[in-house]
């Protein structure tokens, strides 16, 4: 009964206030850059978030990698 009120009140929720069409993510761009490049590499999954996460890092040492694990998801479900 919880699951059938907990969905019903997710779609209501955004019926209410539907989720940006573009993530708000100030790294993504960046992100799809470096994503972009692993990919062309042709190297698997995992491999390609740690290269990914490696070139950020080095180009944004202050920022916290949760935000950076984050863009590069966004970015790795973009790719084809």
């Amino acid at each position: 009964m919880r699951a059938l009120i907990a969905r019903w009140l997710r779609r209501f929720a955004d019926w209410l206030d539907p989720l940006p069409s573009e993530p708000l993510s100030p790294y993504l761009d960046l992100a799809r850059e470096v994503v972009g490049m692993a990919a062309a590499l042709n190297h698997t999954g995992s491999f390609k978030r740690l290269v990914a996460m490696k070139a950020l890092m080095a180009r944004l040492p202050k920022v916290r990698k949760r935000d950076l694990a984050f863009a590069i998801e966004l970015a790795v479900k973009e790719l084809p």
